[in-house]
């Protein structure tokens, strides 16, 4: 059986049953702990992953780069360990992205507003887009949690306020909220570039998604992001972390079609070609073929 990283259960599940046990590195704590001070919830998630990591003998990695870090953060070889990225069906025709329809200049960001996604980052570049291109929308998809500054916790409004008078943030930004997948679909559709501004991704599967409906997508180049985008062939990639860099980004596919229309077609094919199900999930029997065999 295969069992996600979070809160170290594979630990206790291995202790108790004779078949082999995979760890899937989900998303494993240190790599996406963001908080300024370690809650004691956090101190105690961070314990029991470390003991379920030190104890694993086979494990999956949605990428090469949580992998490397997870091996070099506890030491352990894991030879019998394997990149099996994770996977999504393209989209029909008539759910593709097209330019010809989308509301020029709307840009699409679903993920959560703070720290670990971003959402400052973005919004120093959203500012910087808006003096060039007055006509730039944001639609933000996603709870607002907020985004900690020296101590000090500030929502979408109140960082735009602080930091960013010069943005008419109520003009500028429609905040969605959380919304269902269907809603977020059409969204895709309509949007004319969809962003993405991580300060890390153990994988990215809102990239993917993007890119299965032929999305222009760009994003970080942060943690498995570059794995799953190719730079200036699949979508585009900035500087982590540098909103002037994500900024240029911007600008070069809302105001150059031809590169808009070329990333938008490299998505697509990259995940007909790179992340088919089928694919996956052929990987992830002969892993688990070869577990059960060396047991």
């Amino acid at each position: 059986m295969q069992i996600e990283d979070s809160f170290g259960w594979h630990y206790l599940v291995q202790r108790h049953f004779d078949f082999p046990v995979v760890v899937r590195l989900h998303g494993p704590h240190y790599l996406n702990n963001f908080e300024e001070k370690l809650s004691a919830v956090s101190a105690a998630r961070l314990k029991r992953e470390s003991k379920s990591f030190r104890a694993a003998n086979f494990v999956t990695s949605p990428s090469d780069s949580v992998l490397s870090l997870t091996r070099d953060k506890y030491g352990h070889a894991w030879t019998q360990a394997q990149v099996i990225p994770n996977s999504i069906l393209p989209a029909p025709a008539e759910r593709r992205w097209n330019l010809s329809e989308v509301n020029r200049y709307q840009i699409l960001f679903v993920g959560r507003f703070d720290n670990h996604k971003g959402a400052d980052i973005l919004f120093d570049a959203l500012a910087k887009v808006y003096q060039r291109a007055p006509q730039v929308r944001l639609v933000f998809v996603g709870p607002d949690r907020g985004v900690i500054k020296n101590g000090v916790r500030y929502d979408m409004a109140a960082y735009a306020k602080t930091f960013l008078p010069s943005l008419p943030i109520d003009d500028v930004v429609f905040n969605a909220g959380l919304q269902d997948k269907k809603t977020i679909a059409a969204y895709r559709q309509s949007s004319h570039v969809t962003v993405i501004a991580s300060r890390y991704e153990t994988f990215g599967n809102v990239a993917l998604e993007a890119l299965s409906v032929g999305s222009p997508l760009v994003c970080s180049n942060a943690g498995a992001l570059p794995e799953i985008v190719v730079d200036n062939q699949s979508g585009l990639l900035f500087d982590s972390e540098n909103a002037d860099s994500l900024s240029d980004r911007l600008l070069s596919l809302l105001e150059g079609d031809e590169l808009c229309q070329s990333v938008a077609t490299g998505g697509y094919q990259r995940v007909v070609e790179q992340f088919s199900p089928i694919e996956t999930a052929g990987r992830l029997v002969s892993f688990f073929d070869k577990a059960v065999v060396s047991e």
